[in-house]
C-alpha cells in the first residue's frame, strides 16, 4: 500500500504532465515555459524541476513505463515451450495505451511537429527494439537474443509504428488496437 507521500508525488507528477501536455499542444512547445507549465499545475518551476530535468523529459515521461509494458507483453505472449505469439505481444501492447489513448495522441502530435523531438523519439524506438529483442531471448531462454529475435523485435516496432501512423491519419479516433490488428495482418501478408 502507498503511503500519503508517494501518492502525493504521483498527483503531483501527473498534474505536471498533463498541464504540459496540454500547454504544449495549444500553444506550442517552442513557446511554452516552464514557469506557464508550473503555474497551470499549481506548483513552483522548483518543484516542476524536481520531477523533470527539463520541458522535453515531460514529453518521454512514458519510456520507462512503455519498457514495462513490453515486458508484460511478452510474459502474456508466452505459449508452451518457450515459443512466443507475436501477435498476442502486439495485441497486450496496444491494449496498454488503450488507457493513454488521449496523451498518446497528443504526444504524437507533439512529436510530430518538432525535428529535435522526432529525432529523441526515433532513437528511443531503437532502444525499445533491443529491450524487445532482449526480453524474447529471456522468455526463450537464452541470455542474448539471435537475428531472428532481433528481426521479430523490428518487426513488432514496425507493425506499432504503423498503427500509430495510421491512428494519427484516421485523426486519433477511435482505438489503436484495430489499427494494430490491421497492420500486424498486413504483416502476416508479406512472404
Amino acid at each position: 500500500m502507498t503511503g500519503l507521500r508517494e501518492r502525493k508525488k504521483v498527483l503531483t507528477r501527473s498534474a505536471i504532465e498533463e498541464a504540459a501536455l496540454d500547454l504544449f499542444d495549444r500553444q506550442g512547445y517552442d513557446e511554452t515555459t516552464v514557469e506557464e507549465i508550473a503555474a497551470a499545475a499549481n506548483v513552483s518551476p522548483a518543484t516542476f524541476f524536481r520531477y523533470f530535468l527539463a520541458k522535453e523529459e515531460v514529453i518521454f515521461a512514458y519510456q520507462e513505463e512503455y519498457l514495462a509494458a513490453i515486458d508484460g507483453a511478452v510474459l502474456a505472449g508466452r505459449l508452451p515451450e518457450r515459443q512466443i505469439d507475436l501477435g498476442l505481444v502486439i495485441e497486450r501492447f496496444a491494449d496498454f495505451f488503450e488507457d493513454r489513448s488521449d496523451a498518446l495522441a497528443t504526444i504524437d502530435r507533439i512529436v510530430a511537429g518538432h525535428p529535435r523531438l522526432l529525432a529523441r523519439s526515433f532513437l528511443f524506438q531503437r532502444t525499445w527494439q533491443k529491450h524487445l529483442a532482449v526480453a524474447l531471448a529471456l522468455q526463450a531462454g537464452r541470455r542474448q537474443p539471435d537475428v531472428r529475435l532481433r528481426v521479430e523485435a523490428a518487426v513488432v516496432l514496425a507493425v506499432v509504428s504503423t498503427a500509430v501512423q495510421t491512428w494519427a491519419e484516421a485523426g486519433y479516433r477511435g482505438r489503436l488496437r484495430p489499427h494494430a490488428l490491421k497492420a500486424l495482418n498486413a504483416a502476416r501478408c508479406i512472404p
